[in-house]
């Protein structure tokens, strides 16, 4: 087992996994319009071959976590590893005193240096593996896609037609999520302090247990309801409302062709083709409105002028022309992954700013008659020893046999090693 942990945890094979998600990653950035497309597929993200080597790497990371793990611990318990540093010296205090000047704390023979900073090269070792844990779900589950909504109507985004554009990961839900939007009101021109003026609505958000959240949108935040994000889209426009029989409504939504022109082509009951079309005055977005309004209905090559109220024939039925009002787009994200890619990143930032701190352990030890202490840190090793000897070139003691030479005889003889 151990033997299998230490080929995943191989620099080579894990810089390699890296290395290939990298240039993956690039090409499929660059691929859209391309021919590389045809050779990375649609949705080159979710492929198999990049969710193998995301899957390598992690395993990799993990491998070389659980080693670090052991190592990790061993030091806390204050145990040196086997790469280390030994500085000798006649007396313990001497020892004891410079360990002290350099940031190493405690009693007894073990001292520390930065001791939570032991943690930090493993918390950033976790914390990949949580980032690597929520890219993956967010990759697979991810669901998102865009739908419209007039004022004062209400669609089921479970039901066919509704969501467009939907970009659904590999095994996410086969429909999008079973929530009734409701628009009550939109704003096309609210001025949000610190914001140019933009959109804002109110929406009423009906779940499958029956209960309803009213919600407030603009374009600086969403909001969330069982697991899934509303957001509010740029497009806008506007949209008839026809009454059919037996008291059911319709909104038509009319797509902008220019500033003071819209219209829509539909499909009539019964299958004849038909268009409605508004003209108005001034710019539907006028924050002066747009003035009066002429609306047309066109079957069969006859085009008729109709009013608020009017009646017309509408495929095998008969509808009444209700209201003009407004549409309004809005997307909608759900997200698994990304409370495990934020707290990923959470955890990143700790470990840079536990990894700023140099940290290690020092043991305090006789060995020949000498005072020994053997030191492992992170990083700065070589600077210990430099500074170890220019502090025994102002010390008086001889290690080699632990007695104090006056200052007229001199001051060498004390001694450091490197201990492989």
């Amino acid at each position: 087992m151990n033997r299998l942990l230490r080929i995943f945890a191989s620099a080579r094979l894990t810089l390699g996994a890296l290395g290939f998600l990298v240039m993956y990653s690039v090409l499929a950035v660059w691929a859209p319009d391309t021919p590389l497309e045809k050779i990375l597929g649609p949705s080159p993200f979710s492929a198999p071959v990049f969710l193998a080597f995301v899957l390598l790497l992690f395993l990799c990371t993990l491998s070389c976590t659980w080693l670090r793990t052991g190592t990790v611990l061993s030091i806390r318990q204050g145990k040196v590893p086997a790469v280390h540093i030994e500085l000798r010296a006649a007396r313990h205090n001497s020892l004891e005193k410079f360990l002290y000047e350099h940031g190493f704390r405690g009693k007894g023979d073990t001292r520390w240096r930065n001791r939570p900073a032991l943690w930090a090269g493993w918390l950033l070792h976790l914390a990949l593996l949580v980032l690597m844990v929520g890219v993956v779900i967010q990759l697979v589950f991810h669901d998102g896609g865009a739908f419209e909504v007039a004022v004062g109507e209400t669609v089921s985004l479970a039901e066919s037609g509704i969501v467009f554009d939907r970009t659904p990961g590999s095994i996410a839900p086969s429909s999008p999520p079973n929530l009734r939007v409701r628009l009550v009101t939109f704003d096309a021109h609210q001025h949000q302090p610190g914001f140019a003026p933009d959109r804002r609505s109110h929406l009423q958000v009906e779940t499958p247990d029956g209960s309803v959240r009213d919600l407030v949108l603009d374009r600086a935040a969403g909001a969330r309801v069982e697991g899934t994000s509303l957001f509010q889209a740029v497009p806008t426009g506007v949209a008839l409302v026809l009454e059919l029989a037996g008291d059911d409504f319709r909104a038509i939504h009319l797509q902008t062709e220019s500033e003071r022109f819209a219209a829509a082509d539909l499909t009539l009951p019964g299958g004849d083709q038909a268009r409605f079309s508004v003209e108005a005055e001034r710019s539907f977005d006028s924050r002066r409105g747009s003035g009066p309004l002429t609306i047309r209905f066109e079957r069969d090559g006859v085009e008729t002028e109709v009013a608020r109220g009017d009646s017309i024939e509408f495929g095998n039925t008969r509808a009444k022309l209700v209201d003009l009002v407004r549409w309004s787009g809005f997307t909608y994200v759900r997200s698994p992954g990304m409370p495990a890619v934020f707290t990923g990143f959470t955890l990143v930032l700790a470990a840079c700013v536990l990894l700023i701190f140099p940290s290690g352990v020092a043991y305090l030890d006789t060995c020949d008659g000498s005072a020994i202490a053997r030191v492992w840190l992170t990083r700065g090793s070589a600077v210990m020893e430099a500074a170890w000897q220019r502090w025994r070139s102002e010390s008086t003691e001889i290690a080699t046999t632990g007695t104090v030479v006056p200052p007229s005889q001199g001051r060498k003889d004390s001694s450091w090693s490197h201990n492989q």
